[in-house]
């Protein structure tokens, strides 16, 4: 009935539109995953793909499912495999739709951006430790400082980032007001841990989080480096619990883990 009372030009015009639209549907089904399967790390998450722009947190993955160690360095690697049990970064897959808008209101990041840069020009340090990062101010600091110091064809450095990210006793008790809401919590649970995410997104191929809390985690890494699975840290910050009897233990494993 429609090729009847439609007129023969117009018929093809529409079968033509169709034929391309067809075409251009099946090519950007083809595409877009792939298109998303090759965004770098350092890319991180801005592909052009039919005129549009996809976001994903990942690192370029083999057919194995294993990062191209080209993409992050082989602590970052070895530590994803022996902590995370996974062969690349454990927030790749966080789907978009999960994780907030960047946040760095945070105004209390007190470490200098020059101090750093000249530490870390010294010490040309590839494996780095934060303990206590909260939304990720200081992580991109000390990541930043720690890709600068070193050659452009050395290895990437990697910040493993140690927090439980459910928050201290000041916040639960929202001892000055508002920061009970730096818990972010839903249904009772703190997801801090996905703002920091979402925060350090532009240097996730150096930073990789750790949600433990610092004696367990310190003490992990100490048997990952009597193993020979890791090196040891050149580089540890301590920024976590702010309480006498907890820092003062989480110094000595500090010390105990650091490389002389």
């Amino acid at each position: 009935l429609l090729s009847h009372a439609i007129p023969l030009n117009m018929q093809f015009q529409l079968n033509s539109q169709f034929a391309v639209g067809l075409s251009v549907g099946i090519g950007i089904g083809w595409l877009l995953p792939r298109c998303i399967e090759k965004i770098r790390c350092s890319d991180l998450a801005k592909a052009a793909c039919h005129g549009g722009s996809v976001r994903a947190v990942a690192c370029e993955a083999s057919h194995d499912g294993t990062c191209n160690p080209a993409e992050v360095g082989q602590v970052y690697l070895s530590l994803c495999r022996h902590l995370h049990g996974t062969p690349c970064s454990p927030v790749r897959d966080i789907p978009r739709s999960l994780l907030p808008a960047q946040d760095h209101s945070y105004a209390h990041t007190n470490l200098p951006a020059a101090f750093l840069k000249d530490l870390l020009g010294k010490l040309q340090a590839k494996f780095l430790v934060e303990i206590g990062s909260f939304k990720g101010g200081s992580a991109l600091r000390i990541a930043q400082a720690a890709v600068a110091s070193l050659p452009a064809d050395s290895d990437k450095p990697c910040l493993l980032c140690i927090d439980t990210f459910l928050g201290d006793a000041n916040m639960w008790l929202d001892f000055n007001p508002g920061w009970r809401d730096w818990l972010m919590l839903r249904h009772g649970l703190p997801t801090m841990y996905l703002q920091f995410v979402a925060n350090v997104e532009s240097m996730s191929d150096v930073i990789l989080p750790l949600p433990l809390a610092s004696m367990c985690a310190l003490r992990a890494l100490h048997r990952l480096a009597v193993r020979k699975d890791i090196p040891l840290p050149e580089f540890i910050y301590l920024d976590s619990a702010h309480e006498k009897g907890e820092t003062l233990l989480e110094m000595k494993q500090a010390f105990q883990l650091v490389k002389a």
